[in-house]
């Protein structure tokens, strides 16, 4: 379950703080100043506390907030638990050099081709492995135990993935 936050407080920050984005295109970057930090807390939504926590108990976080022509006039936070931003950066620290841009683009994609890959093969344990085991008469804390090892070994098998996708296409699927 994805966590909510309302904003509470905003502390204005330093000139010179900045969050640097990764463009879709494996080259450039976005850069936006960060006029401050948010403070929020834990919420039920993005406008009502959570109910039936007293506020010293609610969790709270401080998070940069940039002001972008796409979201209006209104400050944005950082997205801390997404993809970006990819570097928060304070007065006099340096922009990442092209190497370092062009290795966290690298780090994404293995990222993201994991992911993807982690999918696949949960959808062929599940479709055709999981099946089976339950035909042998496995328990499903087995097939679960079965399902997790053989998502993690199949990361490092292109071999596998390879006939994964074989199977499914030849299934139309």
């Amino acid at each position: 379950m994805a966590r909510h936050y309302r904003d509470i407080d905003f502390q204005p920050a330093p000139p010179g703080w900045r969050m640097i984005f990764l463009a879709g295109d494996g080259k450039a970057v976005w850069k936006y100043p960060v006029p401050g930090w948010l403070i929020q807390e834990e919420a039920d939504d993005e406008y009502e506390p959570v109910t039936g926590t007293a506020p010293h108990d609610r969790e709270r976080r401080v998070i940069p907030a940039f002001w972008s022509a796409a979201f209006g006039i209104e400050l944005q936070p950082a997205d801390i638990d997404g993809d970006n931003p990819t570097w928060v950066l304070g007065p006099g620290q340096p922009d990442p050099t092209e190497e370092e841009i062009a290795q966290e683009h690298r780090s994404v994609a293995e990222a993201a081709a994991r992911e993807a890959n982690g999918k696949l093969a949960g959808r062929y344990f599940d479709t055709v492995i999981a099946p089976r085991l339950r035909d042998d008469g496995k328990r499903a804390d087995h097939i679960s135990y079965a399902r997790g090892k053989y998502i993690r070994d199949t990361w490092a098998d292109p071999a596998e993935l390879d006939r994964m996708r074989a199977h499914f296409a030849s299934n139309d699927e």
